[in-house]
């Protein structure tokens, strides 16, 4: 029930869906991950967020993001958060509550009307 330690809120995700999909107007030209959401374990950076390991003595804030983030997102990913980890992503169960946060899942109804086509 501590899935995420960050979720992108819901106002900066609708804007963002609304940049993506205005970067590609053209249906037949967008890229292969067009649109498609997903998430990264704490242990990728991304520039401006936290990336912690699950470790507070190696939390930090990378000033660059991991190559493989940046990949994705030329691909038109769509990134909504950075889920828990165990420390150093050595444990069985994949998370925390070193530094879980709880998060209600967002209307459906409400999704739905902001999903990017």
């Amino acid at each position: 029930d501590c899935v995420f330690i960050y979720l992108r809120p819901k106002e900066e995700s609708i804007q963002a869906a609304k940049e993506l999909e205005s970067q590609y107007p053209d249906r037949n030209a967008r890229p292969p991950l067009f649109g498609i959401p997903f998430t990264v374990k704490d242990s990728i950076d991304i520039a401006g967020l936290q990336t912690t390991t699950g470790c507070p003595p190696l939390a930090r804030s990378p000033a660059e993001s991991a190559v493989i983030y940046d990949r994705v997102i030329n691909e038109g990913a769509f990134f909504i958060g950075k889920t828990n980890l165990e420390q150093l992503a050595t444990g069985m169960t994949g998370s925390s509550l070193r530094f879980a946060v709880k998060y209600i899942a967002h209307n459906l109804q409400d999704a739905e009307a902001h999903t990017v086509h």
